[in-house]
């Protein structure tokens, strides 16, 4: 209630005691201007009431299963107005028989009066207040019906006031009992009492069943109680205390309804209990399983809910170890008095691991007796059992147990059912959160790789004249093991290498940058390639992991003598073409770090020649002519020889197109032939021409 009317209430009445009062003193007698004033507190009354009603309905309406909470509120204010109207009647006649007094019944009066009014504008304004929460298509009508008979009666009332007693054939008491009546009816309609009350919660129902008893008592006891208003030259008191005998036939009816329904609705509230707690787990699940991080909190939350709802029977989650999701054995339980008891069952343990599909145990009894099993002690008889799979893999099983035989049918089966699918999705969701994590602290370490990477790989190439030289690198991921440097040795000579570290990725790039390493710390001067391959086999020998393996390739050019020297430790062969033709050159070679520094020297060794002008050079690692070849190698390093042998015009084969052949032209062609087969690769590709 807003503060101003209440206040303004008080006041009018504060009026109307202070004036009758001072009529109680003075015996004054009804008049004109006593009329006039009566009626003026009639309607202010009225009027502050109806401002009331008007400016409290609801704007935000309340839904339809939780209305009873409202209506329950209500009600007891109604019991309790009435019980203290009935108290106080009680107390009076009481009183008269130990006082008496002009003064005291003057207060009588005044307090029934006040009672009074405060019962119309209560009744009335729940009234208002219940249908205003309640919408249907015919709202509006109906309210104008229930405003009409309000006004009806009213003016009915006044109509008492001057003696009239009947209008046409019809008294005034019998308009008045059907206008009862059809308030009673528009106010059931309205309220629609079939629409909330079985689907308030079941402590509400009952709350709400012995409170409409004991209103339906309170209001019988108050429509056949003449309240004690003596002595009385106000018609306004006995205005309100028809209107309230008027609402409480409407009200009683309401309430004999409300008895009657909620008798019907009670033993059914506790199935739609469950039902709606069934719809609110899982839309809670579904919602908690969104924070997969927490699979524990999942775990836990599932086997709670599973518990409540199977009518708080003993839950549990069991896991088994599972690599992919880093599980281990371990058990998810609330009640730790029955943990011991379920986990030591050997027999029942053996039936939960082998049930595959989602299955009831009605009685564990008869099962160890079909198996010819001997019961262990156990307190729990009846099983639910659904697996937790995880990519067609049994990761687990929520387990539920009652005491009773027999406890549990398809539709507890089902939620479970639910309750595990929703698990699952958490488990998914979790699985690629790890999934997630792992690969970007993958990719950090290949950053961080690449960036080592980016360090030992020439960071431009060498401007030597009368030579050039093109090179092309892919890692098949972020970083490779594929290898190449140029070292000038002297004014006059240069080295090329080129190497493969076995695998891809991080491990493959470190050791690159270990091989690197070591070439860097030999001695140049005077430079040998055997003596070189040798220290770095020597370096590496017995000092890396048995599955890695490195293959090298060294290209020694001497400017001054117009000689090449090669050499190779299990690297591809090296691809020269000349005027003469285009060789595959191939000097026995070892790989490196296979054997020791004797056996190494003694299986490798040197292919030296002369090169004259516009010869070509093709150094590479096994991945390009596995890309060309199909994964033939043989196939491949022809492939490439056919490249090599192709000018720039592909419809021409004569030796004159090496005159106007050069690296970058070569490396276009080796490109486009190498594009056919996509962009991705399962092998690092390293080439490098060389034209002098």
């Amino acid at each position: 209630m807003k503060l101003r009317y209440l206040f303004f209430g008080i006041f009018i009445l504060s009026i109307h005691v202070l004036i009758s009062f001072i009529l109680y003193l003075t015996s004054f007698s009804s008049n004109n201007f006593l009329i006039i004033s009566d009626f003026l507190f009639i309607f202010l009354i009225c009027f502050l009431i109806t401002l009331e009603i008007v400016d409290s309905k609801p704007q935000k309406f309340t839904s339809t299963s939780k209305f009873g909470e409202i209506f329950l509120k209500n009600t007891k204010t109604i019991s309790a107005l009435i019980l203290t109207f009935l108290g106080l009647n009680l107390v009076f006649y009481v009183k008269d028989f130990f006082l008496s007094g002009k003064i005291l019944n003057w207060f009588e009066n005044e307090i029934i009066f006040i009672i009074m009014v405060s019962l119309t504008f209560t009744f009335l304004y729940f009234k208002v207040n219940w249908i205003s929460q309640i919408k249907s298509p015919k709202y509006r009508h109906h309210n104008r019906v229930f405003y009409f008979i309000l006004i009806l009666y009213s003016l009915i009332l006044f109509l008492n006031y001057f003696k009239i007693a009947q209008i046409g054939n019809l008294s005034l008491e019998n308009i008045k009992f059907i206008l009862a009546i059809c308030l009673a009816l528009i106010f059931l309609v309205q309220l629609k009492i079939k629409t909330w009350l079985p689907l308030s919660p079941r402590p509400i129902q009952k709350s709400i069943l012995w409170y409409s008893l004991l209103t339906m008592l309170s209001l019988l006891v108050l429509l056949s109680t003449t309240p004690r208003l003596q002595n009385e030259v106000f018609y306004s008191k006995f205005y309100f205390l028809e209107y309230a005998n008027f609402l409480s036939i409407s009200l009683l009816i309401t309430y004999l309804r409300v008895f009657y329904v909620s008798i019907i609705s009670l033993p059914l509230s506790r199935v739609l209990e469950q039902k709606v707690y069934e719809i609110n787990s899982l839309s809670y699940l579904n919602k908690i399983v969104k924070n997969f991080s927490n699979l524990d909190y999942i775990f836990q939350t599932i086997v709670e809910l599973s518990s409540i709802s199977m009518r708080q029977s003993f839950a549990w989650i069991q896991t088994y170890n599972s690599s992919n999701l880093s599980l281990q054995d371990s058990f998810f339980f609330l009640n730790k008095d029955f943990f011991a008891n379920i986990t030591n069952n050997k027999h029942i343990q053996d039936i939960i691991r082998k049930t595959l599909n989602p299955s009831i145990i009605p009685s564990i009894t008869d099962v160890l007796q079909q198996n010819q099993l001997i019961k262990q002690e156990t307190c729990f008889e009846s099983f639910c059992i659904i697996p937790i799979n995880f990519r067609e893999t049994q990761i687990g099983h929520l387990v539920v147990a009652n005491e009773n035989s027999y406890f549990f049918d398809d539709d507890d089966l089902n939620l479970l059912i639910s309750y595990v699918e929703a698990l699952s999705i958490a488990i998914e969701g979790n699985y690629l959160l790890i999934e997630k994590i792992e690969k970007e602290k993958y990719k950090k370490e290949l950053l961080i790789a690449k960036e080592i990477q980016s360090h030992f790989l020439p960071k431009a190439l060498p401007n030597l004249s009368n030579f050039e030289i093109e090179v092309f690198f892919k890692p098949s991921e972020e970083v490779g093991g594929d290898f190449y440097d140029f070292i000038p040795i002297d004014e006059h000579r240069f080295l090329v290498l080129i190497g493969d570290v076995s695998g891809k990725g991080m491990s493959a790039a470190l050791y690159m940058a270990l091989l690197k390493g070591i070439i860097l710390s030999s001695n140049k001067n005077p430079l040998s390639l055997q003596h070189l391959f040798s220290h770095v086999n020597s370096s590496l020998y017995k000092k890396i992991e048995p599955q890695i393996h490195i293959t090298l390739a060294g290209l020694l050019l001497d400017f001054e003598s117009r000689k090449f020297e090669f050499i190779r430790a299990g690297h591809p062969p090296l691809i020269f073409k000349n005027s003469q033709g285009i060789y595959e050159l191939n000097p026995q070679g070892i790989g490196i770090s296979i054997s020791d520094t004797n056996f190494f020297e003694r299986n490798t060794s040197v292919f030296s020649n002369k090169f004259e002008k516009d010869n070509f050079f093709l150094l590479y690692t096994d991945g390009l002519p596995e890309v060309l070849g199909r994964k033939n190698l043989i196939l491949g390093i022809n492939k490439m020889k056919q490249i090599l042998a192709t000018g720039p015009d592909s419809n021409t084969n004569t030796d004159s197109n090496a005159n106007i052949l050069n690296t970058h032209i070569l490396m276009e062609n080796f490109l486009k032939e190498i594009q056919k087969f996509g962009t991705e690769f399962d092998d690092d590709l390293t080439l490098v021409i060389i034209k002098t």
